[in-house]
């Protein structure tokens, strides 16, 4: 903290000596220090130095220079940049491999770009291969089928793969029939979902394989979901996939299967009825939504009868906006101000109290079913699991948002939705709906007082 202030103080200054203790910034322990004093060195920078200290000796003046032309959106001269693919310093092979992948396919770069492939720091030698991918180096390929083929770590493997389906996508078959049996199931999971939309017959049948006898479930999943929609096998597809809704042991994979099956039309309707019937709510959940686009008295038959003794809340709100007769407990009018904010016909929406820990942040749920889930993350550090609530809620005559809490008196609160800018889990700053409950209190927050919950617009 005491060498951030520090920074902060010399920010600003125009003296000699500032980029001394910028540089001197660069190699401390904490980011926001060498960050600021990457920024504090990049003002100095006029386009004579900048050069100058792409080939300066020193890795941090260069890791700032380089640093400098990518915060600054800089074209810099690729002459300049290639020096740096041979620094000491691994930061700076992988900010010159950052700026270089926006040049285009140039047979100079992409050998110096190449030569990275063998870096001995993996995010060096991963970020080569993206950078090879986006320049389009096709001269490089028969190097990368070698490492999808012999490379020691799983995750080179994978980025190698993903890079030739950017470079050759016409030539993946062999590349992805291969991957399938890889030992990692990394490498399996991510070849079967790229298989998705080359359907051959080969391809298909790998498909096929991996989802009856994977030992992964995320490989069986990404094998469900590789064979959405295939014409290819049509029959035999369907055959597996609905073997895969009724016996799959994993709840990941039969959500994956109903999902594959969406894509076959009326043919998969005997296979999404029978997933309605799943013991997992999130299948049948699955289920109900890709049976809701079929107009039928068979269907809505089964919706009704699933309505009449279906216990989830999440499946319940997907039934209340499809059925037209509504089953006793299902009051969508009372609900709608809050479980849909922009009348987008959502079944549900969730409110977090702080949008940077989703998902786990304390939150409320509103259903369309005039229900709520209200989950407290707190006693997560006694139990390891936190609590999650279903309620009873209505808007009354007065506007007011009424909860009916077991054990604790009714809550009745003034609310108000507005749409607000909110930072995310990822750092990303955006428009957000904003509700702010004027009454709130124990046991989901420590004093009585205003509670603000924020979703994404």
């Amino acid at each position: 903290m005491a060498a951030l202030s520090a920074m902060q103080e010399v920010q600003g200054r125009d003296e000699e000596g500032v980029s001394d203790v910028a540089l001197s910034a660069m190699g401390d322990t904490d980011p926001a220090v060498r960050r600021l004093g990457s920024e504090i060195l990049g003002a100095t920078f006029s386009p004579s130095s900048l050069s100058d200290a792409l080939h300066a000796s020193g890795d941090l003046l260069r890791i700032g220079a380089l640093e400098h032309i990518i915060r600054r959106g800089i074209d810099a001269d690729v002459a300049d940049i290639l020096p740096s693919l041979r620094s000491h310093s691994p930061r700076a092979r992988l900010l010159a491999v950052k700026i270089l992948s926006r040049s285009p396919e140039d047979l100079s770069v992409c050998t110096s770009v190449a030569e990275l492939l063998s870096d001995t720091v993996p995010f060096v030698r991963r970020s080569a291969m993206r950078a090879i991918a986006e320049m389009g180096c096709t001269g490089v390929a028969d190097t990368l089928v070698r490492i999808s083929r012999d490379a020691s770590q799983d995750d080179d493997r994978s980025e190698a793969l993903a890079a030739l389906s950017v470079l050759i996508p016409d030539s993946m078959e062999s590349l992805l029939i291969q991957a399938l049996h890889d030992p990692s199931d990394n490498v399996r999971a991510w070849a079967a979902g790229a298989c998705r939309g080359r359907a051959t017959v080969r391809v298909t049948r790998a498909l096929l394989r991996a989802l009856e006898s994977d030992a992964s479930p995320r490989v069986r999943a990404a094998a469900a979901d590789g064979l959405k929609g295939s014409r290819v096998e049509s029959a035999q597809a369907l055959q597996y996939l609905g073997r895969s809704v009724r016996g799959d042991a994993s709840a990941s994979v039969r959500i994956a299967s109903v999902h594959a099956l969406s894509g076959y039309s009326e043919a998969a309707l005997p296979h999404l009825i029978q997933a309605a019937e799943d013991s997992e709510y999130r299948v049948r959940r699955a289920a109900v939504i890709y049976l809701k686009r079929f107009e039928s008295e068979k269907i809505s038959a089964v919706l009704r009868r699933l309505a009449r003794t279906e216990t989830s809340e999440e499946v319940r709100a997907e039934l209340v906006d499809h059925l037209s007769g509504l089953p006793i407990g299902f009051d969508r009018s009372t609900a709608q101000p809050l479980y849909d904010p922009k009348g987008r016909s959502r079944t549900s929406t969730t409110w977090l109290a702080d949008l940077t820990r989703y998902p786990v942040s304390n939150g409320i749920t509103f259903y369309a079913t005039g229900r709520c889930s209200v989950t407290d993350l707190e006693p997560a550090t006694i139990s390891g699991g936190g609590r999650s609530d279903t309620h009873e809620f209505i808007v009354d005559e007065e506007g007011k948002l009424c909860i009916d809490f077991l054990k604790h008196p009714r809550l009745r609160t003034a609310f108000s939705i507005v749409v607000d800018t909110c930072v995310d889990a990822y750092g990303e700053i955006g428009p957000c709906d904003k509700l702010t409950l004027d009454r709130w209190g124990p046991p989901f927050q420590d004093s009585p007082g205003p509670a603000v919950f924020f979703s994404r617009a």
